[in-house]
């Protein structure tokens, strides 16, 4: 029996399938939930798109195929493919591709979100449209693509919010307002996704340490964490486990600030 094999054991964790949107970057918290999930024999299903990933992210193809290793070196069934969710008519594929490639599907974890800097002066209706396509749109729909096909008994899905309800970001206007909408979408689908077993959280994981020199306001948040250190993507990862485990079915409806002691300094 290998180390994993006996780490599942312990954690009794079933064998499970799961599609983790948004997980093109391989050292950020979607690739590193795949890899979680893969390590405690979790069969994963992840997305990317090219077009946010050169353009946006700044890195390349390259990064979700050594993902896609990573996961199928634990021994379980991992594919990945690109998806534009932009196109609604992709997120219907995504569960075909995924259920013919795995089963049914019983976690859901959607990363996926469009993150680009903007102010009061640069919004206009284009820019509001693919931030609210994506980050809002795109995962009410995804859910509803989930509920409608689950025919299990035990689901999970997960995802992921971000800190605008906790601080003003008005240098991401779009983004902010958009994101707001995750914690709403939980709430208000959690008593209908109990109808089927399912349970459905958020997780804001606060400033994670993915690229520092993409973010000019990484240094305050460095500063100002009682816990002396950024957040890392594992620590996404490891609350997402936990949250689709046996163990936290209790919990649903819910939205996890996440952020290992970020103090916000009246001035």
């Amino acid at each position: 029996m290998t180390k994993y094999q006996n780490l599942r054991k312990e954690k009794m964790y079933t064998i499970k399938n799961a599609i983790i949107t948004g997980a093109g970057r391989n050292k950020g918290i979607g690739a590193e939930v795949c890899r979680t999930f893969a390590m405690h024999g979790i069969n994963v299903f992840f997305t990317t798109f090219d077009e946010y990933d050169t353009l946006i992210g700044g890195f390349s193809c390259s990064d979700y195929k050594k993902t896609l290793e990573e996961c199928q070196s634990y021994g379980v069934k991992a594919f990945f493919q690109c998806f534009d969710l932009t196109n609604t008519n992709n997120i219907k594929e995504l569960f075909l591709s995924a259920q013919e490639k795995l089963g049914n599907i019983d976690i859901l974890v959607n990363c996926a979100c469009y993150h680009k800097s903007d102010n009061i002066e640069k919004i206009d209706s284009k820019i509001l449209d693919i931030n609210f396509n994506i980050n809002a749109k795109a995962i009410l729909l995804l859910c509803r693509e989930f509920f409608i096909r689950f025919s299990g008994t035990d689901g999970r899905i997960v995802n992921l919010s971000s800190t605008q309800n906790l601080e003003a970001l008005i240098s991401e206007i779009s983004y902010a307002v958009s994101k707001a909408s995750i914690p709403v979408i939980v709430s208000t689908l959690a008593p209908i996704m109990a109808t089927k077993g399912i349970t459905i959280n958020a997780v804001n994981p606060g400033a994670t340490k993915i690229d520092s020199k993409r973010d000019k306001h990484i240094d305050v948040y460095l500063r100002n964490n009682l816990s002396g250190r950024l957040g890392l993507p594992k620590d996404a990862a490891n609350i997402i486990l936990f949250l689709v485990s046996k163990e936290g079915e209790w919990i649903t409806g819910q939205t996890i600030n996440s952020e290992g002691g970020l103090f916000r300094r009246i001035k």
